[in-house]
């Protein structure tokens, strides 16, 4: 799915063939003879060692999760782990093109300039315990 994802298409799509039979069967045989460097290609090399991997393994076998997920981290992959992501760059991007969002009556000043109005005192014990009602037994 990840590798769909990336390129966009898998080779067996758009076949054109109207028999389910026929079809199923000419996916299958595509899917047997495309060589897992062919099928990655253009992606960085982990999705062909993910794949390589996979297809060795034997039915009753437990994959080594550790392994698979190591071929993905960030730093493999060449990308710095920095918590800055693309979806947090476009969303900043498009609030700061925003006129409404950063401009207008009351977005001049920052809320540290504004005045601070008067903190809430806090009720003494004997008027909150007057205000409970006696529990009846």
């Amino acid at each position: 799915m990840a590798i769909y994802f990336l390129q966009g298409s898998l080779p067996w799509q758009g076949l054109g063939i109207p028999s389910r039979e026929e079809k199923y069967a000419r996916v299958l045989e595509l899917k047997q003879k495309i060589t897992v460097y062919d099928l990655c290609e253009g992606l960085p090399r982990e999705f062909a060692m993910y794949m390589e991997y996979l297809r060795q393994m034997d039915d009753p076998d437990q994959p080594d999760y550790r392994y698979l997920r190591s071929l993905f981290e960030a730093e493999r992959l060449g990308f710095k782990t920095d918590n800055e992501y693309d979806w947090t760059i476009r969303e900043f991007n498009r609030l700061s093109a925003c006129p409404s969002l950063t401009s207008g009556p009351g977005k001049e000043d920052s809320i540290r300039d504004r005045p601070q109005r008067g903190k809430a005192k806090p009720r003494s014990r004997k008027k909150r315990r007057q205000r409970i009602a006696p529990r009846k037994r």
